[in-house]
């Protein structure tokens, strides 16, 4: 891995292992040795986000004594994300609302009423991808 360089061109294929065999996303559960847990109990009500993230330097204070541990805390304000994806099951979907928040586009700043834009069975900016031709 310290070799590789990424260039735009190739496609690069990611797999995330860690807890991966503990997690039925179909289904919705969450195996622990002999038993399951429904993960809106694990983790509440869906989506689920996995994310990929770095953490910025905390920024220097002079005011701070120099043999003060570093802050490894994972805060919002130190997190620049590189990948944010949400999802759910097909049989534990998110309710209309969130659904209508997450499929609204970047910049409307509200969530699109049925009337701005064109909506195939309540997919709203999905109709490009979710219309079938004549």
């Amino acid at each position: 891995m310290i070799a590789l360089k990424m260039r735009v061109g190739p496609t690069y294929t990611f797999s995330f292992w860690g807890i991966s065999k503990f997690l039925d996303n179909i289904n919705w559960k969450v195996k622990l040795s002999a038993s399951t847990i429904d993960f809106n109990t694990f983790c509440g009500a869906p989506p689920v986000y996995m994310v990929v993230y770095t953490l910025k330097p905390e920024e220097c204070d002079e005011d701070i004594d120099s043999e003060q541990k570093p802050d490894t805390r994972h805060l919002e304000s130190r997190k620049s994300y590189l990948l944010r994806v949400a999802f759910w099951s097909s049989k534990k979907r998110p309710s209309e609302k969130k659904f209508r928040e997450l499929t609204t586009p970047a910049g409307d700043g509200a969530v699109a009423s049925a009337t701005s834009k064109p909506e195939v069975n309540g997919l709203g900016w999905l109709t490009c991808c979710a219309s079938r031709g004549g």
